[in-house]
């Protein structure tokens, strides 16, 4: 899987040995309370007078698939321990495009 960003040009390639990728997009990092303030952007983002809006980031999140306890037929042990560590590889390439 991979992302990048017209704008800026960085690449990120995420591999993985997971069946699963969540990607979320950050649609809700707008309060939708008043009394909430929205979150200031970084010094060298444009920052701090400008905020982040909704879609304005991105959290890739690799799994396994998450209802495999309740699908036997998929024949994913998904029951860990002290005996049965969870393990998993993920490798973060960064680049220019």
């Amino acid at each position: 899987m991979a992302m990048w960003s017209q704008q800026s040009g960085i690449k990120m390639s995420v591999i993985t040995d997971q069946i699963g990728v969540q990607v979320y997009t950050c649609n809700a990092i707008v309060p939708k309370k008043k009394n909430i303030p929205p979150v200031p952007r970084k010094k060298s983002q444009n920052g701090p007078d400008a905020v982040y809006e909704n879609h304005s980031c991105v959290a890739i999140e690799q799994q396994g698939l998450i209802d495999a306890i309740n699908h036997p037929e998929w024949k994913i042990n998904s029951i860990y321990g002290p005996d049965r560590p969870y393990e998993w590889n993920t490798i973060y390439e960064f680049s220019t495009i």
